[in-house]
């Protein structure tokens, strides 16, 4: 404690302040106490998610000691947070964007029902794969699968899972109730990436590819799929969007083709769980 100078025990309640080193002059953070707070300390400093974002999630549940003054609401926003790249749009903040669904569908529908028997979740034009990942690493869905035709790309949110961002000691009282599959230490174990239909499908082709009943229909719906599967992988996401290459090659496997032996283990791991059976893709397609 700053003010008792003795120890903070574990569900003790304390405040905050500021003070200054008379030496180097460099401020600091000191806790103390909420028994020993009195009116000759300084104030505590400005909440630095108040002053980037406007919003503090641990003020609604009474949880943050810092203060959040409106003059000092979104003071702290970078340009970047106004436009997007220097442009005329504005930029939208959507850092955990994929956070913000997933415990919507936890509030909305609970994980019973998301985790129902013999089911799936269809994550379409899902990206990089992401809130398919979060779902079943974080809140402990079975099956999840994302439908696009770009690669996933799950370096990030398997970099965090590496520190352990996500165990119930980083995340805190507040959010860690949104974390149910993750418990102190699971850094230690392997994420596990969702499965993946890496194709275009097309609204009247895929019917018919999901409801082939006859052996020729059977194998017309496969040929179908295995083309869909090639033409996925001759694209490349730009900033102009889709593209594909004169010599019918994306970016990603061009970078491939030249860097075989560069490739990390998640690049590996999310192309083993590309879908390339048509069986299998059926029978996800139908489940859903």
């Amino acid at each position: 404690c700053g003010v008792c100078k003795s120890n903070i025990l574990p569900g003790d309640r304390m405040f905050c302040f500021e003070t200054t080193d008379a030496t180097t002059n460099k401020k600091s953070i000191c806790w103390g106490h909420e028994s020993c707070h009195n009116t000759n300390l300084p104030p505590p400093p400005t909440c630095r998610h108040w002053m980037r974002l406007g919003r503090c999630p641990s003020l609604q549940a009474g949880l943050c000691a810092f203060s959040h003054n409106e003059d000092a609401r979104g003071s702290a926003a970078t340009n970047l947070d106004k436009k997007r790249y220097g442009g005329r749009r504005n930029y939208i903040r959507n850092q955990h964007k994929n956070s913000v669904l997933r415990i919507f569908l936890m509030q909305t529908y609970g994980i019973d029902y998301l985790n129902q028997e013999n089911g799936v979740i269809i994550d379409a034009a899902g990206g990089k794969g992401e809130l398919a990942w979060e779902l079943i690493n974080l809140s402990g869905v079975k099956d999840c699968v994302v439908v696009d035709p770009r690669q996933l790309n799950l370096s990030l949110v398997q970099t965090k899972w590496k520190k352990g961002l996500f165990e119930p000691k980083r995340t805190g009282p507040v959010f860690s109730k949104w974390y149910p599959a993750c418990e102190d230490g699971c850094k230690m174990r392997q994420s596990k990436s969702p499965r993946h239909l890496r194709c275009f499908l097309d609204g009247e082709a895929c019917v018919e590819f999901m409801n082939a009943a006859s052996e020729e229909d059977v194998h017309r719906a496969d040929e179908w799929y295995q083309n869909q599967l090639i033409r996925a992988k001759e694209i490349s996401w730009t900033s102009k969007g889709l593209t594909q290459h004169e010599d019918g090659t994306s970016y990603h496997e061009e970078e491939a083709t030249n860097n075989v032996e560069s490739k990390s283990s998640e690049t590996i791991e999310t192309a083993e769980s590309e879908i390339s059976s048509a069986q299998e893709a059926r029978s996800v397609l139908q489940k859903s």
